[in-house]
């Protein structure tokens, strides 16, 4: 009987064992169903995410695009309104200062400068670098000849006012009085003692 009861003993041992097994098996089975549960999952999640980014970089690109695209036309207007103001300038510019009277303003101030140098007080040396810019411009300007006045005498001769050059006292002053045409241009100078 003992051999008996070792048998059933043995038998109920090995079906607990069994039993055991097939609880083990079934743990395993589950856990491998669950891992490749999560490891599908996993896929789908890491697939939508790459979706989702694909997405997100393609709305990135379109919002840059647009904002580059805005930038570009802000300026272009810029550049367009520069432009249309320069341009409005040049025609400002040329109206006022490209037209006959001021260039004849501009002849007439140049012509004169030379000469208006002198006006007023002055010794006799310093006059005659004057009565030599006279003399150069009656030489070469037959339109714009000056007459001087100097010690009772009135001429436009050169040579005249060479030797009218020659009576002025270096160091003594002199007053110079200048007369203009109709066009504003100097045609006498008038020299005094002072």
């Amino acid at each position: 009987m003992s051999s008996k009861k070792e048998n059933i003993e043995n038998s109920e041992e090995t079906t607990e064992n069994k039993e055991i097994a097939e609880e083990i098996i079934e743990s395993k089975k589950d856990t491998e169903e669950t891992t490749e549960n999560t490891n599908d999952d996993k896929f789908e999640e890491i697939k939508i995410r790459k979706w989702l980014q694909i997405v997100l970089v393609i709305i990135a690109i379109i919002i840059s695009v647009v904002l580059l695209w805005k930038t570009v036309m802000i300026c272009k207007n810029v550049i367009n309104n520069i432009q249309k103001s320069i341009e409005e300038e040049k025609e400002d510019w040329d109206k006022e200062f490209n037209n006959d009277e001021f260039r004849n303003k501009v002849k007439t101030d140049m012509f004169n400068g030379t000469f208006e140098f002198y006006a007023g007080t002055s010794t006799g040396n310093s006059l005659e670098r004057f009565f030599d810019e006279i003399i150069k411009n009656n030489k070469t300007n037959k339109d714009h000849l000056i007459s001087v006045t100097f010690d009772s005498n009135t001429t436009t001769n050169p040579d005249e006012i060479t030797n009218l050059k020659k009576k002025l006292e270096d160091w003594t002053k002199y007053e110079v009085s200048l007369d203009y045409d109709e066009n504003g241009y100097v045609i006498s100078a008038k020299i005094e003692k002072y």
